[in-house]
């Protein structure tokens, strides 16, 4: 993923346009699962679940509203 992606995802997700976040949504998610095919460390793929699970929701909702 190149930096200037990843710096429109940061930019759309410390926004507030609903359509630019949803349209980052699509592109992280291919992005995330892309690799799922190859070998890295730890050695397993990212998950929506879990990422759910370790994400510290209740802190992102109330600090960068």
């Amino acid at each position: 993923m190149s930096e200037a992606m990843l710096a429109a995802a940061r930019a759309a997700y410390c926004g507030t346009d609903v359509a630019a976040i949803k349209a980052q949504v699509g592109i992280l998610g291919t992005f995330n699962s892309s690799g799922d095919g190859q070998p890295f460390t730890p050695g397993a793929s990212a998950t929506a679940q879990e990422s759910k699970l370790e994400a510290d929701i209740a802190f992102w909702d109330t600090t960068f509203r």
